[in-house]
């Protein structure tokens, strides 16, 4: 009798098992779609809700080890999309956060070509690649109208932003970040660099007033610095400040990742996802601004302009 009822304790826990197993997604239409409370590689789905506005059905995924967010944005839009994005607070002037933009996608780990991003833009069925840099966060996004192309293309996004061969190899800094250059031994020392000669073009009166503007009325905020980078701080960043600077903000924990489109293999994406965001201890980010001291009256300041 005991055998029995163990026997048949057995086969209703391996019935049970099936039915979880397969009730991690709802067969729609013929597309599995999530459903709120199960797991999917490695990701708990946390919230589904509508977005009419773009046609769409989002779903927020919460990677179980790191607190990662997933965002699936689910519409019928072929131009399916790829973006992730960190946290990242403008802590100075010299553009690390912007340093790090250009430098990231100069070869990885997986992919060690510093260039593969230019080959990759002009040589696959890409719709839009790119990365961009904000005073609070620093994105990386990527589309394609082939899933297959796109997949491919989100694998190298997600593997430069974790391990790019910036980490290793100073000569990306050198020439993101600045240099120094002598072209004749008669001639004076000149700084070159991609960044640095990017912002001494961006770097007018207005961009100057505006930056003025933000250190005055929010003084000692992140707000007041330049995310992109001041000509005259950037040659104060080093190596070691780019590579501290990864360190303490690209992690799992302080990541956004959209995944966008009609996608029929977004499980796929997860799985990829899942398979760098497991390298990493959740880690808990605390991102107030600590130096910024709301004013409490009129404030008058005055600049000079160069």
């Amino acid at each position: 009798m005991k055998k029995r009822i163990l026997a048949l304790m057995m086969v209703l826990f391996v019935l049970c098992s099936a039915v979880f197993a397969q009730s991690v997604y709802e067969v729609r239409d013929g597309q599995k779609i999530p459903m709120v409370g199960q797991n999917v590689n490695g990701f708990a789905v946390e919230e589904i809700s509508d977005f009419d506005m773009i046609g769409a059905t989002v779903y927020r995924f919460e990677h179980e080890k790191t607190g990662a967010t997933v965002l699936y944005v689910a519409n019928e839009d072929t131009n399916r999309t790829f973006v992730i994005g960190f946290r990242t607070p403008t802590e100075n002037d010299s553009g690390i956060p912007h340093v790090f933009e250009h430098s990231t996608l100069d070869g990885s780990e997986k992919y060690p070509s510093k260039a593969l991003w230019f080959n990759l833009s002009y040589q696959t069925y890409n719709t839009f690649m790119n990365a961009s840099t904000y005073p609070f966060m620093t994105i990386y996004p990527v589309a394609s109208l082939s899933e297959d192309q796109l997949f491919a293309l989100a694998d190298y996004y997600t593997d430069s932003v974790f391990n790019p061969m910036l980490m290793e190899d100073k000569s990306i800094f050198d020439e993101e970040a600045w240099r120094y250059v002598l072209k004749n031994a008669d001639d004076d020392l000149t700084i070159a660099g991609t960044v640095y000669s990017e912002m001494l073009g961006a770097t007018t009166r207005t961009r100057k007033a505006g930056k003025n503007f933000s250190k005055t009325i929010f003084p000692g905020s992140y707000i007041g610095n330049d995310s992109g980078g001041n000509p005259v701080a950037i040659p104060d960043m080093t190596w070691e400040d780019i590579k501290e600077y990864h360190d303490k903000y690209y992690h799992p924990s302080n990541s956004l990742t959209i995944l966008y489109g009609k996608i029929e293999n977004w499980p796929e994406y997860l799985t990829m996802l899942d398979s760098y965001f497991s390298d990493y201890d959740k880690v808990e980010f605390n991102l107030t601004d600590p130096d910024y001291t709301p004013i409490t009256g009129p404030v008058v300041k005055e600049y000079d302009f160069g």
